[in-house]
């Protein structure tokens, strides 16, 4: 008799788990369409200068538009090739289609950069790649995110070509404006034409 009340109870512990399961599942899937249908709204990974600027953030698309707006483009980049003065390389897409501004921008500090090149976002500084996620509404900001050393991700540049004058890349980062409130930006991709100055 207490054999069988223990199958019974490991039979419906089984059950429950399997319906659990089953119900986790189709949440995941879920999610995953829904992911897809914001990938697919985000500009292809060219190496081309096709000036297009996107990613994920939080699982929705943001796309900086590629033609110019009020207070100059919606998506630029700049490097400063300076051995002395020092290198540093900034991509920015800036979107302010909305009622709120928003932009992501990435920034080094004294880093050269290089086609091929992965590179760690850490708190931005000396030597370091810095991101940040920033809101506005005119000019006023209501909040930014940034990287830590401890919160992070990487950049890919694709495609750094000062002779034609592109910069192409893919990213990923975590930004955080305070603790337990984390962004996650996901699928970035740029294909720029680059600023330089020495």
């Amino acid at each position: 008799m207490k054999k069988i009340n223990l199958f019974i109870l490991l039979a419906a512990g089984v059950i429950i788990l399997w319906g659990s399961c089953k119900k986790g599942s189709s949440n995941v899937i879920k999610k995953t369409t829904t992911d897809t249908s914001e990938l697919a709204k985000l500009p292809p990974a060219t190496q081309t200068g096709a000036h297009t600027f996107g990613c994920l953030i939080n699982g929705k698309a943001f796309i900086a538009p590629a033609g110019r707006i009020t207070n100059g483009t919606s998506i630029s980049c700049s490097y400063t090739n300076d051995p002395v003065a020092g290198y540093s390389f900034l991509v920015d897409g800036f979107d302010n289609s909305g009622d709120t501004s928003k932009s992501v921008i990435m920034s080094t500090d004294s880093l050269p950069i290089a086609q091929g090149q992965t590179l760690t976002f850490k708190l931005f500084g000396a030597g370091n790649l810095g991101g940040i996620y920033s809101t506005f509404i005119q000019t006023t900001q209501l909040s930014q995110y940034v990287t830590t050393n401890a919160v992070s991700g990487q950049l890919v540049i694709t495609r750094f070509d000062t002779t034609a004058k592109i910069a192409s890349g893919t990213f990923w980062f975590n930004a955080i404006q305070a603790p337990g409130d984390t962004l996650h930006i996901r699928n970035g991709r740029f294909d720029v034409d680059i600023t330089l100055k020495n």
